[in-house]
């Protein structure tokens, strides 16, 4: 087979962190260019980061995080010019990889669906494999104008790490796995602590209790998970509990608690698992699929305990089909992740300790 032309949009860690896999593996023997966006923590510096390395032929970091455009108008004119020269400078490509559904794909879509372009779908944590996903693509009149059959109906393959645990499945598309990273591999290691500028202070997950903040509190949605923290420092003493913020919650607001912080949210947790084993912690997160990422990535048991069903109401997302996903994969999980209907089962689960 001759070398195809690969570009590959990632717009956050995860997203990167899956692509540089898909490089190493499915498309070890091709051309492979990647985008990096300014959705990302610190994407500059990662940009950077990975023209050093010199793992992907080309590295571009692009701006679609326009936030000053009050409508999807402005933000389609802004995405179709930098698809137009970026078209100028590198030309076609053969295949295009998108772990999201958004204007820019969708028009990065259409402007080469004439040349022949295969385009394939990645994974982006839990929300690829719910059933969700698929409304996604043509929830917005931009894509139901410009692609009536939507990306989905353009895609080839869905690369997935745990094809098993996908929920839906769309006539043409062919589910992949990705090979697993393997966590003895040091140059594969070495490579990704590079790409993210990952040094020995984001070693510093050395409490028994580690809580996962997740991006409710920056998506605007009203979520009790400050006082969740409270209660399960008062039950394990807060100097035993600590705090991963999320990249993308610019607040901190457990520090002024007495709770100890992770000082670089921008590393991706996945990072962090293959640096530092997390076998003598307990992990807590209302929902965050961070709770497994250390089974279904790495295939490491680490005791994890899920309170979704502590909340009388689910924030966000969690309140439909995704929450649901969610909660039954943790039960399928189960006692890998627990997820405890009471208090009192939550503190019986963390005197276990």
């Amino acid at each position: 087979m001759s070398e195809r032309r690969v570009i590959i949009l990632c717009n956050s860690a995860y997203q990167l962190l899956t692509a540089i896999q898909l490089r190493l593996t499915i498309y070890k023997q091709d051309h492979v260019d990647v985008l990096v966006s300014n959705q990302m923590s610190r994407s500059c510096e990662i940009a950077d980061n990975l023209k050093q390395i010199s793992l992907f032929n080309s590295v571009r970091h692009i701006d679609t995080n326009r936030r000053d455009y009050r409508n999807r108008f402005f933000e389609t004119l802004h995405d179709l010019a930098l698809i137009h020269r970026l078209h100028r400078e590198s030309g076609d490509f053969d295949v295009f990889c998108t772990a999201n559904i958004s204007v820019f794909s969708i028009l990065f879509v259409r402007f080469y669906q004439k040349r022949r372009l295969e385009v394939n779908i990645y994974e982006d944590g839990m929300v690829t494999y719910c059933r969700c996903f698929e409304h996604f693509d043509r929830a917005g009149i931009v894509a139901r104008l410009l692609l009536p059959h939507g990306v989905l109906g353009q895609t080839k393959h869905i690369y997935i790490f745990n094809p098993e645990l996908l929920e839906w499945h769309v006539k043409g598309v062919t589910p992949i796995a990705i090979p697993k990273i393997d966590s003895d591999n040091h140059e594969t290691v070495k490579m990704l602590n590079q790409a993210f500028g990952y040094d020995n202070s984001a070693a510093e997950y050395d409490r028994p209790y580690l809580f996962m903040e997740e991006s409710f509190y920056a998506d605007g949605y009203p979520v009790p998970d400050v006082e969740l923290v409270e209660r399960i420092g008062s039950a394990v003493g807060k100097n035993n509990v600590m705090i991963k913020l999320h990249p993308r919650n610019g607040v901190d607001r457990f520090s002024r608690l007495g709770y100890k912080v992770s000082s670089n949210s921008a590393i991706p947790w996945e990072l962090i698992l293959l640096n530092q084993s997390m076998q003598d912690k307990t992990l807590l997160s209302i929902s965050s699929s961070s709770l497994l990422q250390p089974y279904l990535l790495l295939g490491q048991e680490v005791k994890s305990i899920a309170l979704l069903n502590l909340l009388s109401e689910k924030p966000g997302n969690m309140s439909g089909e995704l929450g649901n996903f969610m909660l039954a994969l943790f039960e399928r999980l189960s006692p890998i992740c627990i997820t405890p209907h009471t208090e009192q089962e939550l503190y019986e689960l963390l005197r276990e300790k």
